[in-house]
């Protein structure tokens, strides 16, 4: 039984690292976020003036203020593109992720065990098991609910 808590406390440190690194990455890009929509809005502001003056008399108003209109959108599309793509995983992530994957599977290994010595039903009052035929539904839940979250990745 002290493997199966060794695989248990094996699981909920890769989660832990996981969400560790999941929080650092996330982080990082809501850093880059900020920092494009700061100078965006900074840039924004000044070359839309001044391009707007130097267009306003070959184009007219309007037209002048279009085209500073659509270059400030292009900038902007193209800084939250460059935020968006730091969400590749690390390699902290991958090797957490690896872990958590091989310690379920062992504790699904251990759960079939288990589920196969009390699914019978029978209580062998010499191992002390008796009254423990209950214990199917619980292994099913338990089994049920790591299977549902290694799934979800």
């Amino acid at each position: 039984m002290s493997d199966s808590v060794m695989k248990l406390q094996l699981v909920a440190r890769a989660e832990m690292a996981l969400l560790k690194a999941q929080t650092r990455q996330s982080a990082r890009r809501a850093v880059w976020m900020v920092i494009g929509g700061i100078f965006a809005l900074i840039g924004l502001a000044m070359l839309a003036f001044a391009a707007y003056l130097s267009m306003k008399d070959a184009l007219g108003e309007n037209w002048a203020a279009v085209c500073v209109a659509a270059i400030a959108f292009v900038l902007a599309l193209v800084l939250v593109l460059i935020g968006r793509g730091q969400s590749q995983p690390s390699e902290e992530e991958r090797l957490a992720r690896q872990i958590r994957d091989m310690a379920y599977a062992e504790l699904d290994k251990d759960i079939q065990q288990v589920r196969n010595l009390f699914g019978s039903g029978s209580t062998d009052s010499s191992l002390g098991l008796a009254g423990l035929s209950s214990i199917g539904p619980l292994l099913d839940l338990g089994l049920g609910l790591y299977r549902r979250k290694k799934k979800r990745g």
